[in-house]
């Protein structure tokens, strides 16, 4: 473990004042008798599928007590880090329960919940190249999944310790 960071794991649901949605209330929801909920079925142990193709993980378990403490039924919608914002925000689901850090400029178009688990982040390499900051990336490629949090702070992070790291 070289520099670690924590990416949260929320519930994440559309402020209806930023994205008009078929379901802007939770009366809406309760009225058509079910909840459309993204999760990332790629991300075990948050979401993923068994032995049997069946849907499983932390988030999932979290997507059916919601579904359950509303008295609605469930639907889960396959996403993943990329898609996961575009289905939000164009109404094809009502939440998301995945990892998906909260951000200053999510926040004015998303409602989340608290917290309820972190992922750390972390950059590691063999111990025989003995980084301890970001100025020690100097030269080095990092490979990091585009668009994520994890990459957007990646990048910061180098940048503004004047690192040429790729």
């Amino acid at each position: 473990e070289i520099l670690s960071g924590l990416v949260g794991s929320e519930m994440c649901i559309r402020d209806s004042v930023a994205a008009p949605a078929s379901a802007d209330t939770l009366a809406d929801i309760k009225a058509r008798g079910s909840i459309v909920v993204a999760v990332d079925l790629g991300h075990p142990p948050y979401g993923m599928l068994d032995g049997t193709a069946q849907q499983t993980g932390s988030d999932i378990e979290t997507a059916k007590l919601l579904a359950e403490d509303l008295g609605v039924t469930l639907e889960v919608v396959a996403v993943s880090g990329a898609n996961r914002v575009p289905f939000l925000i164009s109404n094809r689901v009502d939440a998301v329960i995945a990892s998906f850090s909260i951000t200053e400029e999510r926040k004015k178009v998303f409602d989340y919940s608290r917290p309820y688990g972190v992922i750390p982040v972390v950059i590691a390499a063999p111990a025989s190249m003995e980084i301890t900051d970001a100025a020690g990336l100097a030269g080095q490629s990092i490979a990091v999944a585009r668009g994520t949090t994890a990459d957007i702070e990646l990048t910061r992070t180098v940048k503004e310790a004047g690192s040429d790291a790729n």
